[in-house]
């Protein structure tokens, strides 16, 4: 009966255990030594790649989606970043052109002031006139540096204008383009003088009262000709863009642009130097016009 029970219950568990281990040792030690388990092995993961890759597939999913995440935050962060860089990049270099600029203008006027072989005042201009009809600056600049009314205020390449107001710490200079204010001139070609006047506008003036038939043409330079005494000779005003000669007027319409920089750069020169010139003639009354012309009857 015993012997009955012994083959229906089979081996026990401690048994099936000993020989299961008995044999694992036994496949791992000849695996080891002869290699005879590589192909089961090969077979075993091919087959279960699959299922291996479903089974991983969520948390392959969840740590892709991170890694994306803190990417596109860290790429949201250095372009943030970048763009104000770029901002601060070129709010420094459009600084670092303004200084280039200004140091290109101030070598041109330090150039200026040796060839003119004249004494002169740097100067700057702090603002604009508040009329917006008329064309005056205010420079920093007065009387506390000997500045007075009707110095020349010039640029590297001409005229700007004339001081006609001091105060103890600034001055005020008309620009040759206002539209109250003449400079004589003459033409550097042919020596022709004249008056040239602003027009209120920065790229334009006017020469007046020239006839129809003058010899001008675009391109001539029209140059201080130094009658009026406030004026030195030879200095630049304007060049000659455009002519009409209209056969119905007596005189020819004749538009210039203005040489010097009226309405662009910050840093200007005052010629200190005024020329002296005798005193104009009293002009004759009537009752000696008329003098004059009976004796020229008379004779």
């Amino acid at each position: 009966m015993e012997q009955q029970d012994f083959f229906l219950r089979g081996l026990s568990a401690n048994v099936k255990f000993a020989i299961f281990g008995l044999l694992s040792l036994v496949l791992l030690l000849v695996d080891s030594h002869y290699q005879v388990l590589n192909v089961v092995r090969d077979v075993v993961t091919v087959g279960l790649r699959p299922l291996q890759s479903v089974a991983t597939a969520p948390v392959a999913a969840t740590r892709w989606l991170g890694d994306f995440l803190v990417l596109q935050s860290d790429l949201q962060q250095e372009n943030a970043r970048l763009q104000r860089q770029r901002l601060i990049d070129s709010a420094q270099l459009m600084r670092l052109q303004s200084l280039q600029q200004e140091n290109a203008q101030l070598k041109r006027l330090f150039a200026s002031a040796k060839s003119l072989q004249r004494p002169a005042l740097f100067g700057e201009i702090l603002y604009a006139g508040r009329d917006p009809f008329t064309r005056k600056v205010i420079i920093n600049r007065g009387s506390n540096d000997q500045v007075l009314p009707g110095q020349v205020a010039i640029d590297d390449q001409g005229v700007l204008g004339q001081v006609t107001r001091v105060q103890s710490l600034v001055s005020e200079v008309t620009l040759v383009t206002d539209r109250n204010h003449t400079v004589p001139i003459q033409v550097q070609r042919t020596g022709l003088r004249g008056v040239v006047a602003g027009t209120g506008q920065s790229d334009t003036m006017e020469m007046r009262f020239m006839p129809v038939n003058v010899d001008l043409k675009p391109g001539d330079v029209l140059e201080t000709s130094g009658i009026d005494g406030t004026y030195p000779a030879g200095l630049p005003v304007a060049r000659v863009t455009r002519i009409d000669r209209p056969g119905s007027l007596m005189f020819a319409r004749i538009y210039c642009a203005p040489i010097g920089s009226v309405d662009r750069h910050r840093f200007l020169l005052i010629l200190r130097d005024q020329i002296e010139i005798p005193p104009r003639p009293e002009e004759a009354s009537a009752s000696e016009l008329k003098s004059a012309a009976r004796k020229q009857g008379v004779h």
